[in-house]
This record gives C-alpha cells, sequence and structure tokens, in this order.
C-alpha cells in the first residue's frame, strides 16, 4: 500500500512543473479492467494539451503521457520531467484541471502516487556520464555497490538522507555512497558552501552543515560546483537528495532505512 506521505526532497525552485525530456509513449493503465477503447483521453493529442496545459508555466510543459484515470470522467496527465513528473487530472469536457491526489477508497492506495512511480521506475541515468574521481566517499572503496549521492549542504531531507546512509554502510561493507555535491539556488549561501567542501574534499565539513555547525569558508581554483549544477540540469536532476543505483534508477527524497535495503537488496 502506497501511503500519502509529504514529499522528502528539496527542488531548485518553486515550479509547478521542471523541464525535462517529452516521453511521449502511453503507461499501462492502474484500476482499469480490460484492454484500453476509444475514449476522450486516448482522443486526445499532444498540440492539445499543450494548448491546455502549457498555460500553467512559462515556456510551456513537456507533457509526458496521458490516459483514462481510474475515475469515470478524467484524463490522467502526467506533466513535467520523467525524473520528478506531476500527475494531474482533466475532465472530459476539457474545461477543468485537477491536482492533487486520487485514493482507491477500498484500499487507500494512493493512485496518483503509484501513477507517478511508473513513470520514475522506468527512467535510468547513464552512470558512465557522471564523473566521480571528486566524490566524497561514504562506505568501502571496494564496496561491490556503489551509489550516486547528490546532495546540498543545506537542504534538511539531504541531511535526514545521510544519517541513513552511515546506518547503511555501518551495518554493510558491500554498500558504499559516492557524494556530489549540488548547490541548490534556494539557499543563499549553498554555493560558498559546497566551493569550501570541495576545496578541502572533506566529508567532516558536510557532516558538519549538516549539523547546522559552522564551517570555515575557503578559495580555491575549483569550477566543481559549476559543473556540478551542469551535469545536474544535463542529467533532469533538479532536487536534492538523489541517489542514482548502479543500474541507472533513480530515487528522489530520502527513503527509511528499511525501504533503502529493499532498494539495495533488488540490485543484481
Amino acid at each position: 500500500m502506497t501511503r500519502m506521505v509529504p514529499k522528502r526532497h528539496c527542488t531548485k525552485a518553486a515550479l509547478f512543473v521542471l523541464a525535462g525530456v517529452l516521453l511521449l509513449s502511453p503507461v499501462p493503465a492502474i484500476g482499469q479492467g480490460g484492454p484500453a477503447g476509444k475514449d476522450p483521453c486516448s482522443s486526445l493529442s499532444e498540440s492539445e494539451l499543450h494548448g491546455i496545459f502549457d498555460k500553467l508555466a512559462p515556456g510551456g510543459v513537456p507533457i509526458l503521457s496521458h490516459r483514462k484515470s481510474p475515475l469515470d470522467g478524467l484524463c490522467e496527465i502526467a506533466i513535467g520531467s520523467a525524473m520528478n513528473p506531476q500527475i494531474v487530472y482533466l475532465d472530459y469536457g476539457r474545461k477543468f484541471i485537477i491536482a492533487g491526489s486520487l485514493f482507491d477508497s477500498r484500499t487507500m492506495l494512493n493512485l496518483s502516487v503509484a501513477a507517478r512511480q511508473e513513470i520514475q521506475d522506468r527512467f535510468r541515468i547513464d552512470v558512465s556520464k557522471i564523473p566521480l574521481d571528486n566524490a566524497l566517499l561514504l562506505g568501502e572503496a571496494k564496496a561491490e555497490k556503489k551509489v550516486i549521492v547528490f546532495t546540498d549542504p543545506n537542504c534538511p531531507f539531504c541531511a535526514a538522507l545521510h544519517g541513513t546512509l552511515h546506518q547503511v554502510v555501518a551495518k554493510r561493507k558491500d554498500v558504499a555512497f559516492q557524494i556530489k555535491l549540488l548547490p541548490l539556488p534556494m539557499y543563499k549561501d549553498s554555493y560558498w558552501k559546497v566551493r569550501s567542501i570541495v576545496c578541502n574534499r572533506s566529508l567532516k565539513m558536510l557532516e558538519d552543515a549538516f549539523e547546522k555547525k559552522e564551517i570555515p569558508r575557503t578559495e580555491c581554483q575549483t569550477d566543481e560546483p559549476d559543473k556540478n549544477l551542469q551535469l545536474a540540469q544535463s542529467l533532469e536532476i533538479s532536487a536534492t537528495p538523489t541517489m542514482i543505483f548502479p543500474d541507472g534508477s533513480v530515487l528522489v527524497g530520502a527513503p527509511s532505512e528499511e525501504d533503502l535495503a529493499k532498494r539495495l537488496n533488488a540490485l543484481k
């Protein structure tokens, strides 16, 4: 059962949708019996959808998928980024947009979250495109399973996740975390903190920042913060913490130790 929980990640900006790569193929329907036939949702064209949803954000809104909702009378529309999609609903008359979660009252399954997860589960990042020579390492260097973590020193959910990562490596020698520092523009002092941590190659400084301790302001010749921002943009990463597993699958947010262990155990 998917429970309704608050988003446990920090985003670059308070935008409703995030720029992303279009994923135009439809996803399998949830809670709908039998094969999908012709309906008001499948007949919607991309241009029609853009005519409706592009009013939500300057520059337009990427349309990821559209299909009939489990609730009669509504179409389920996925918009935004394939890494962090937003699920909204459009009535058959194309007059009303509903933003919010749709639950199955019998099971209390959050169908909106399930639809979002379907898209995220198919999304993969080519880990070979991520330079790791300068990543901070938490765990054993020879660990079989290495997970890349994009984090910001001011992000409270990143701090929570970091504590979970410590719990994992304390119990498992087969897992290590390679930490990439991503200074989110929403935090005014993240850039200099990232720069200082990078200049000192210090995991302790990052952990001090997570604990709200003062860290020294250090200057050195490095463009790593800017490169990390450019890399994140190219990979569609716009929130922290973001974890990228060896198979390229992505998890945004701060899961519990138990949930993270399940993801790690599922890796081949």
